[in-house]
């Protein structure tokens, strides 16, 4: 069982809505870090960069 969340991860549906989370999960990790790069780019363009 998901802790917190009372998902029974014990149960076809739950395992399903377990692995949907987490894929949501890793997709918002992903894009996130595809929106700060694109932003420090950006930053470097105009030199206003601090890395």
């Amino acid at each position: 069982m998901a802790i917190g969340l009372g998902i029974d991860t014990a149960t076809p549906t739950g395992e399903l809505v377990a692995n949907i989370m987490a894929a949501v999960s890793r997709w918002e990790r992903q894009d996130d870090r595809s929106a700060n790069s694109r932003g420090l780019a950006e930053a470097r363009k105009i030199g206003r960069a601090s890395r």
